[in-house]
């Protein structure tokens, strides 16, 4: 039995403009979660478990479960799946990625907010607490 040949979709990116035309369509916290996105090298998954305590908005090292977190960096160590967190599944997805500065504005920004800024709570917490609602 002979199997057709697999047929790939092509990716498809966003230009810039429609990229920024995006983000002002949006309202928060899905346009911080996609500005992430398109910034970053993360995926959903790895947004929604990003938690304060690996993010260093410092221009100090800081000390992070034993490790050395560089100046305005982010530490990608877990993820949040089907409601539980967990560590990235690939190895090189545990990564170190700098911050720039309009990631650094955008979450000194929500670092300023009421609540959910503890080091254990997620970056982008819904009504609740827990990670990954666009709320």
């Amino acid at each position: 039995m002979r199997l057709p040949e697999l047929v790939r979709k092509e990716a498809h990116a966003l230009s810039f403009e429609q990229a920024v035309a995006a983000l002002r369509a949006l309202k928060s916290p899905a346009r911080e979660m996609v500005l992430f996105a398109i910034l970053t090298s993360m995926n959903i998954a790895e947004i929604c478990g990003l938690q304060w305590r690996r993010i260093n908005l410092t221009e100090q090292f800081a000390t992070v479960d034993g490790e050395s977190l560089p100046p305005l960096t982010i530490a990608v160590r877990r993820q949040w799946y089907r409601g539980e967190y967990g560590t990235v599944k690939a190895k090189s997805r545990r990564r170190n990625l700098p911050l720039g500065a309009v990631l650094k504005d955008v979450l000194a920004k929500m670092k300023e907010r009421a609540k959910f800024t503890a080091p254990e709570d997620p970056v982008f917490a819904a009504r609740t607490g827990k990670p990954g609602s666009l709320n």
